[in-house]
């Protein structure tokens, strides 16, 4: 049992070796066999994608890349096949990006080359008993994972169960497990984009608890610690686990930008919500890149209001305002 990304691949295998399981959790960290298993049903969409082939790259140069840039069709959006916290990422808008990108790779990482979904990017947390998921939370993101890792901020705010967009995507969620195989327990979490047009394309999948202050997030809104309920999910078969909700909860994070810290400003964008602080950086320090994944950040931002409107409000209002400002 395992809450870390890195641990996942190793615990299914002993999961398997021991007969815990009947198959591994190849499905749960290797997004190549994610996509693989969804293609055989029509009405679950992901990206059009290719595994990014560096022998082909080395032996034909960008001839290769302008083949996948025919066949998937500008933007592109790359990632590793087997990684998260949005490390390694890369949107590429022309052939130049592209050959500058297949230039620093090396053989070790293998990549997917995505077509670039535009939408609005959901997470759907589901807690599993016994092959079946108990109940889900579904939240929002203020803007997709990648746009952290080029300075802009993220966070995410929880919806209400009724909710129109909750309803629809923990149905799509429960539907996206059923098709790659359900765990015998547990938490999932899962990312999806629906598009302008009310399309769902799944992102990704993993078999753990999220990461930042999701967790933090799920204790204000439903008093339930996520990562407690991953680990006892597995251990005693007959836990049990029930959200109490009260009141919503939402969060965001300030990324790094290279420069020198110049003011942390103490004042919220939030007046009526509720909230907290946490600065990692102070005035004076020297940040020498951008966030380099999810959780490189300056410092965290938790809100919480008993309405959900007003928070929706105060947590868009705040995702457009870095307190933490950097020369």
């Amino acid at each position: 049992i395992t809450n870390s990304e890195q641990s996942i691949s190793i615990c299914g295998k002993i999961r398997k070796k021991l007969g815990l399981d009947p198959e591994d959790y190849t499905r749960f960290h290797d997004k190549h066999e994610m996509k693989k298993r969804l293609s055989a049903r029509s009405d679950l969409l992901s990206p059009n994608y290719r595994l990014f082939d560096s022998a082909a790259y080395q032996q034909h140069g960008t001839a290769y890349l302008q083949h996948l840039i025919d066949d998937i069709h500008l933007p592109l959006f790359i990632k590793p096949t087997d990684n998260a916290g949005s490390r390694h990422l890369a949107k590429i808008t022309t052939l130049s990006e592209f050959s500058f990108w297949a230039d620093q790779q090396d053989d070790d990482t293998l990549f997917e080359v995505d077509e670039f979904i535009d939408g609005t990017m959901y997470h759907c947390d589901a807690f599993i008993q016994h092959h079946r998921i108990l109940f889900s939370f579904v939240s929002q993101n203020s803007r997709p994972c990648y746009d952290f890792t080029i300075g802009q901020m993220k966070g995410t705010i929880v919806l209400p169960e009724t909710h129109p967009d909750a309803i629809t995507i923990a149905k799509k969620c429960n539907d996206i497990l059923q098709t790659l195989g359900t765990p015998k327990s547990g938490v999932t979490h899962m990312e999806v984009i629906k598009t302008a047009s009310n399309a769902i394309y799944f992102i990704e999948v993993a078999h753990r608890a999220p990461g930042c202050l999701i967790p933090k997030m799920y204790e204000r809104h439903a008093g339930i610690n996520i990562n407690t309920e991953h680990l006892l999910l597995q251990i005693d078969p007959e836990h049990l686990t029930n959200p109490d909700r009260q009141g919503f909860a939402a969060w965001s994070c300030y990324p790094k930008k290279p420069g020198t810290v110049t003011q942390i400003k103490s004042s919220p964008t939030p007046q009526k919500s509720q909230y907290e602080f946490n600065w990692l950086v102070e005035p004076g320090d020297t940040i020498q890149d951008y966030s380099q994944f999810g959780r490189d950040f300056t410092g965290t931002l938790l809100m919480w209001h008993d309405q959900f409107d007003a928070l929706y409000r105060e947590f868009i209002e705040a995702n457009q305002h870095d307190l933490c400002l950097i020369d």
